[in-house]
């Protein structure tokens, strides 16, 4: 399984006070997210059983709309590295 790791999300000029942030991964699991400050906010990853390319889009608006979008790798990493 992967997932738990927190991924860091910049701009597009995050209010404090006013936005609530989520994050939907796949087109189907959402976590909600925490503004750090006025340009960077963070989501945690949820648990997945895939890896590969990854969708994103990020909500300001509690998961009303989904205005920003990218992609990210879902990579395994090797064991074997850490023991050579």
């Amino acid at each position: 399984m992967l997932g738990g790791d927190n991924i860091y999300l910049a701009g597009p000029c995050y209010n404090n006070a006013t936005d609530k942030i989520v994050c939907k991964f796949n087109d189907d699991l959402s976590t909600n997210g925490t503004i750090i400050n006025g340009i960077r906010a963070r989501c945690t990853v949820p648990m997945f059983n895939i890896t590969g390319r990854i969708s994103l889009a990020l909500s300001v608006n509690g998961g009303q709309s989904f205005d920003f979008k990218g992609k990210f790798t879902l990579g395994m990493i090797s064991l074997h590295s850490f023991y050579v």
